[in-house]
C-alpha cells in the first residue's frame, strides 16, 4: 500500500468513526469538549510556527520569498486568531470554543489553567506528561509540539493540511448531523463547528494545500517526509477520537443512558 493509500484509508477511518454515533446528548458533548479543547488550542501553535517561518516579523520588512505560502498562512491566521463570534465581535476560535463550553455549563477553568501552565512551561513535554495522564491525549499534544520544536515547515504544513484542514469539515459535519439544534445551549458549539466547516471546506483546505505544495516543491524527500507526517497526524487523531469515544461510553454507563 502506498503512503497516499494509507493516508486515504486513515482519513476514511476517521470519517466513519463510531464517535459520531454516540454524541447525542449535552453530557456527551461536555465529555467531547473537555478533551477536544486541547486540539483547538495546539492547532494554533502549528499555524503560528508556520507563519513565523514563512512570513517572519523582520524589521525592516523584507519581501517574502514565498508569496503564495505567505498569503495562505496569513489568511488562515487571520480567521483562526481573530474571527467573529456569535455576537459579531472579534475572537479567536479558542475563545469561541470556551464560550461554547460555558453555554453548556461545562467549566473551562481546568482547561484554561492547563493551557496557561503549558504556555509558561520551561519544558513543555514534561508538563504535558504531568498534566495528562492518559497517554493518548498526551501523545496527541506532544506530537504537535515535537513538530513545532523540529521546525521543518513542510512537516508542519503536512500536519496542518492532512491532519486538520482537509479533514475537519467532514468530521465536524458528522458531529453536527447527530446533534439536535433544538437545545439552545448547544448553539454556540454548533456555531463553532459550522464556522470550521465553512472556513476549512471553502478556503482553508485549499490554502493549506497551496502552502504544502510550495514548501515541498519538486523535492521528493520533502514529499516523502510530508506523507509520513500525514500518516502520523491521522493516527494521532484516531487515538484521540478513540479516547473520547471511550470516555463518552463510560459516562453513558454511569448515567444509565446507553
Amino acid at each position: 500500500m502506498s503512503e497516499q493509500d494509507k493516508i486515504a484509508a486513515l482519513q476514511e477511518r476517521l470519517r466513519k468513526h463510531k464517535l459520531y454515533e454516540v454524541l447525542d446528548s449535552v453530557e456527551d458533548i461536555k465529555t467531547f469538549m473537555s478533551l477536544h479543547v486541547y486540539a483547538v488550542w495546539d492547532y494554533m501553535s502549528i499555524v503560528k510556527s508556520l507563519q513565523t517561518i514563512v512570513s517572519p516579523p523582520i524589521i525592516p520588512w523584507q519581501r517574502s520569498k514565498m508569496p503564495k505560502a505567505c498569503q495562505a498562512i496569513n489568511a488562515i491566521v487571520l480567521s483562526e486568531e481573530s474571527d467573529l463570534n456569535m455576537k459579531g465581535l472579534p475572537a479567536s476560535h479558542l475563545d469561541i470554543y470556551i464560550e461554547a463550553m460555558k453555554a453548556i455549563k461545562l467549566s473551562p477553568i481546568k482547561a484554561i489553567s492547563n493551557i496557561n501552565l503549558l504556555c509558561s512551561s520551561d519544558d513543555i513535554f514534561k508538563t504535558i506528561n504531568t498534566l495528562f495522564k492518559n497517554h493518548r491525549l498526551s501523545n496527541f499534544i506532544s506530537f504537535t509540539f515535537k513538530l513545532v520544536q523540529e521546525g521543518k515547515p513542510h512537516k508542519l504544513a503536512s500536519s496542518l493540511y492532512f491532519g486538520r484542514e482537509n479533514l475537519i469539515p467532514d468530521l465536524f459535519t458528522n458531529i453536527v448531523s447527530n446533534i439536535s439544534s433544538s437545545n439552545k445551549t448547544v448553539g454556540p458549539f454548533l456555531y463553532y463547528l459550522n464556522r470550521h466547516i465553512e472556513l476549512d471546506g471553502d478556503q482553508h483546505s485549499q490554502m493549506a494545500l497551496n502552502l504544502l505544495e510550495e514548501l515541498c516543491g519538486n523535492n521528493a524527500t520533502k514529499w516523502k517526509e510530508a506523507y509520513t507526517i500525514a500518516i502520523r497526524s491521522l493516527e494521532a487523531r484516531i487515538d484521540l477520537w478513540d479516547l473520547i469515544l471511550e470516555k463518552v461510553l463510560l459516562s453513558k454507563i454511569r448515567t444509565g443512558t446507553t
